[in-house]
């Protein structure tokens, strides 16, 4: 629920020709505006000083009426206003303004504190309904320097996720975050999205012309199409906001907040209030990074609260206060950043003629009922590759571009690329499939046709039967179907495919897997697929990925850094950041791996080990990396690591614990491997839960040195724990497959058989699906030892060409079923082989046949006592009788099923 605010806001109207009557105000604002410039430690005491000057600077009655005010608000919040029309009393930094009883009224739970430049006037535009449709905007140009200006965006972005999630969830709110930051893309989402509340993050200057030649003006800095720098002025930024709805105008950007001191339109905050955007919020000089993300995620929480704009401001300063002490008391070495931010909350004002102004309309809410989830916290953020999203992203999702192949070395984050790619696709509404390559292409193949629906399914089967020696009609034929289904909304990434290249030609050597890769292409599906090297005959473009350049790679250390998985101190000396970023060839995996085997050491010992990796080629650097890691691993985690590729899919981490449950902490073992950054983390939506598997790279290179583990306890470990899964919860097409596959690897061929017999091939049967049973999983169970499990399979096979129409080889199967049964003495299953050889005769038009097998099969049902059979033989007895003809025949046999079927309530 909202707090509550009084209705009657309380007025601060300073006189006019304040600060000409009292000069030193203006002296202690412009020595204030220097410290934050210059990054000077700012203490509460020296603020306290210039908040008390400018409270004692007020007219004689404000404190009397404050209280009478207070009283009057009981225990609702009370509202105060700043109001004036001068530009130079309005220059000064109200927000530090200290009372004497109840402190910085800016930053009191008890108070709200805003601005207006006038009274209070009747706002024309009204809000737009709920839910609360907020904009997180950010620029980041290319060409800022990466030591002092690359924004951690990647973090404001996370917490301003999680601020909005629970309520994006409920309905009363959503979320757009683009991924460039163009003035363009800021254009079409204001038209398209229109949201309410717009945060624009990145750069602001405010500019003095030389030589008087314009007045003073704010500016904007956004990324042009290159991704460099453009500064667009506060004047062409307000004409793009006319006619947007926008209520809400948070500028986090350093300087948003400065003004003329002899002009109340000029200056960012100024000129978009003057627009007659209802409420803008700025910065009044520039604002640390680690400050602007606790600012943005409890403004942004309390907004999508409902809470009022002037209250959401006031909670944001609190946070940034609470904030800047507990990195001080908490973070070792971090005491100095913790200073410097115990004085930023003052920085954030807000102007607005009316703070009580809702920014949506809730009285009218139409409350999302299916709203876009905006994503769970992932373990490791997205961060950087804006120049790329830039060039591609747009172009994919208007469909301008449908085929795009990203290469590079290994480690410079091409499926994370791909990925954000795909998903965006996805949120757009595409299906998403990805394989992976050094993953069985037939299982991925049964988890595309098992996505068609159940009548294109089945005419896809009887066309994959027909057409089984023409593989590439078969995938047209798919893909035609696919695209049918879908509308061409969907999306395929094949990822890591220099596993399955020639190392010469570079040509696929799985030839199933490319003359599907390439029906999809031709299919004009969105298309990814990454490698080190493109594919020599690729039809569409090419993305080579260069390194990360210096400001990414530098979050993204930021980021491992936050995790626990490097030590800080690499990060504080300039020496050694600029060191790591040069040896590892910029290479984000590659620090991954750095990271995690310096943790531990010290400086000398790490500049030891850094020169060894200068002097290693660039191909061999990150395996050095690599193996200096894995010796930093305890026993257990090693051991764990060399088990983890018996499953062929990505498992929850009770999977993993499951191949250690031999050694004395598996639990424990698994976090070294996920401290040490070994192991890919992907988040499995369909049961809400991450899933783990080894890093590619990495399982090549424990192939590489024969050190994978495939001893019969992790082979069974893995086939126990999917079995288990299977049972539990994911009694799926996929998973019934790796569940099989799995108990074949530990050689349980027996519990393999009988679970392809038992489930996998009634389920296929009854959706039509007689290709895959034809072509994968039959012909493996026919070769069983077990006499039992053979003939089974024999007759299933045999039922299943019957289906088809291919009788001849259908009598085949059935006649050697039909042989074991009889040898063996299972009576039950020679009467049902009988039962099925019988169908064929029938569908020959040969009645005679047909019913000599059928009585065969009676007779035996009836010596063993089996009714469930014998009422099915006589039901088939009675169709014999009625296709020829003799209805009163067939009648008696079907009221003999009747009878017995009543019998046994069936």
């Amino acid at each position: 629920m909202p707090k509550l605010a009084h209705r009657q806001p309380f007025i601060i109207r300073p006189a006019d020709d304040l600060t000409t009557a009292q000069p030193h105000l203006r002296h202690d604002s412009a020595r204030l505006a220097q410290a934050f410039a210059s990054r000077s430690d700012i203490s509460e005491a020296y603020l306290q000083g210039i908040g008390a000057a400018l409270w004692n600077a007020l007219p004689r009655d404000t404190g009397e009426r404050l209280e009478a005010a207070r009283q009057a608000a009981g225990a609702d919040i009370l509202p105060i206003i700043l109001e004036s029309r001068s530009p130079a009393v309005q220059a000064l930094p109200w927000e530090a303004i200290y009372h004497p009883q109840h402190g910085f009224l800016a930053r009191n739970p008890a108070f709200t504190f805003s601005r207006a430049f006038s009274q209070r006037e009747t706002l024309s535009t009204a809000a737009r309904p709920a839910p609360l449709k907020a904009l997180l905007f950010t620029s980041l140009p290319d060409d800022l320097d990466p030591e002092t200006e690359r924004l951690n965006v990647e973090r404001e972005q996370e917490r301003v996720q999680e601020a909005f999630l629970p309520f994006v969830a409920e309905g009363k709110a959503l979320l757009e975050i683009p991924d460039d930051g163009r003035l363009e893309t800021l254009k079409d989402l204001l038209k398209r999205f229109e949201p309410h509340v717009l945060y624009l993050s990145g750069h602001g200057k405010f500019v003095h012309p030389p030589g008087g030649e314009r007045e003073p003006y704010g500016v904007f800095i956004f990324e042009d199409e290159s991704g460099a720098s453009l500064p667009i002025d506060e004047e062409k930024l307000a004409q793009t906001l006319v006619g947007s709805g926008v209520q809400i105008v948070v500028l986090s950007a350093c300087e948003s907040g400065k003004a003329a001191s002899d002009d109340l339109n000029h200056g960012l905050v100024r000129r978009l209030a003057a627009l007659g955007i209802p409420h803008v919020i700025g910065m009044r000089e520039s604002v640390l990074d680690e400050a602007g993300i606790q600012f943005a995620d409890a403004l942004c929480k309390a907004l999508a609260n409902g809470e009022r704009t002037d209250v959401a401001l006031q909670d944001a300063r609190g946070a940034m206060t609470a904030a800047a002490a507990g990195i001080s008391r908490r973070e070792a070495g971090l005491e100095t950043a913790g200073k410097l931010m115990q004085s930023q909350w003052c920085l954030p004002m807000l102007v607005s003629p009316d703070p009580a102004l809702p920014a949506a309309d809730w009285a009218n809410a139409a409350l999302a009922s299916k709203p876009r989830a905006v994503g769970k916290r992932e373990e490791t953020r997205f961060i950087g590759r804006r120049a790329e999203l830039r060039r591609y992203k747009h172009r994919l999702l208007t469909g301008a571009l449908r085929r795009l192949f990203i290469s590079g070395a290994g480690g410079h984050g091409k499926t994370s690329l791909a990925r954000k790619l795909a998903r965006e696709l996805q949120a757009r509404g595409c299906v998403f499939f990805e394989w992976r390559a050094d993953t069985p292409w037939r299982d991925f193949r049964q988890t595309l046709e098992l996505a068609l629906d159940v009548e294109p399914g089945r005419l896809f089967d009887r066309f994959a039967i027909r057409m089984k020696d023409q593989p590439e009609k078969v995938a047209e034929k798919f893909f035609e179907l696919f695209v049918e289904q879908t509308g061409g909304k969907a999306a395929l990434l094949f990822d890591n495919l220099e596993s399955i290249q020639d190392d010469k030609t570079h040509a696929l050597t799985d030839p199933e897997a490319d003359l599907w890769l390439k029906a999809a292409c031709r299919a004009n599906l969105a298309t990814l697929a990454t490698s080190r090297w493109v594919l020599p005959d690729w039809e569409g473009e090419s993305l080579p990925l260069e390194s990360m350049n210096k400001g990414d790679f530098l979050s993204f250390a930021r980021t491992l850094a936050e995790r626990g998985k490097l030590n800080p101190l690499l990060l504080a000396d300039r020496e050694r950041r600029n060191r790591m970023y040069e040896t590892l060839g910029r290479n984000p995996r590659g620090l991954e791996w750095f990271a995690a085997a310096t943790l531990a050491m010290d400086p000398q010992e790490e500049a030891v080990f850094a020169e060894k990796l200068a002097q290693t080629r660039d191909e061999l650097r990150q395996n050095m990396a690599l193996e200096e890691t894995l010796a930093r691993l305890s026993q257990d985690a090693h051991m764990l690591l060399r088990r983890l590729p018996v499953y062929a899919a990505p498992v929850p981490a009770e999977g993993i614990v499951k191949l250690g449950l031999d050694l004395p902490d598996p639990a424990a073992a698994l976090e070294n491997l996920l401290a040490f950054s070994l192991l890919e983390i992907t988040e499995n939506t369909d049961y809400e839960t991450l899933e783990y598997q080894v890093e590619p790279s990495l399982h090549s290179y424990l192939l590489e040195k024969n050190l994978l583990d495939a001893s019969p306890l992790a082979k069974n470990a893995a086939a126990d724990y999917l079995l288990w899964l299977m049972k539990q919860e994911r009694n799926t097409y996929a998973h019934l497959a790796l569940t099989i596959e799995a108990l074949r690897h530990a050689e349980r061929h027996n519990e393999a058989d009988r679970l392809t017999l038992d489930t996998l091939v009634e389920r296929y049967t009854l959706d039509g699906r007689y290709a895959e049973l034809l072509e994968r999983w039959l012909p493996h169970v026919i070769r069983s030892n077990d006499s039992t499990i053979k003939a089974r399979a024999l007759n299933s096979l045999g039922t299943t060409l019957i289906s088809i129409g291919d009788y001849e080889t259908a009598l085949t199967y059935l006649k050697q079923s039909l042989d074991i049964r009889r040898q063996i003495g299972d009576k039950a299953g020679e009467g049902t082989t009988l039962n099925n050889i019988s169908q064929i005769f029938k569908a020959q038009g040969d009645y005679e046949t047909a019913l000599t097998y059928l009585k065969q099969s009676l007779d035996i049902r009836r010596q063993i006592g089996d009714k469930a059979g014998e009422g099915t033989t006589l039901n088939n007895i009675s169709q014999i009788f009625k296709a020829q003809g003799d209805y009163e025949t067939a009648l008696t046999y079907l009221k003999q099923s009747l009878d017995i079927r009543r019998q046994i309530g069936d």
